[in-house]
């Protein structure tokens, strides 16, 4: 299957962005900091959260699975793209699980800023 120069550029992004929540996991677990525009919205101040300790504990983890899903299947996509070339079926399943992360990362979210803010 070749996904061409469009899906390699998405992996790319997806791998990236994947990094990129992954720090933003580091800095909430380890570091008691929310990074904007990742684990809060912008617009939300962070001192007005009514307990921060509980929404990190109850976001951290997902943000974690969340970001190690978006580097697997960046990672992944970029290995089928440029490398070797994978079972389409794999390949699809690997963006809907992606998708499906995405989802529930964003109910997630949503969920604790409704409890926590």
């Amino acid at each position: 299957m070749n996904t061409g120069t469009a899906f390699g550029l998405m992996d790319v992004l997806i791998l990236a962005s994947g990094a990129y929540i992954l720090y933003a996991w580091y800095l909430l677990a380890f570091k008691n900091e929310a990074k904007e525009g990742v684990i809060i919205p912008k617009d939300v101040n962070i001192k007005k959260c009514r307990d921060f300790e509980a929404f990190k504990r109850y976001l951290a983890p997902r943000t974690l699975v969340f970001g190690l899903a978006a580097v697997a299947s960046g990672g992944i996509g970029l290995y089928q793209d440029y490398v070797r070339p994978i079972p389409s079926v794999i390949y699809w399943v690997l963006y809907l699980v992606f998708f499906a992360a995405v989802v529930w990362y964003i109910l997630a979210a949503k969920k604790a800023m409704k409890e926590y803010f």
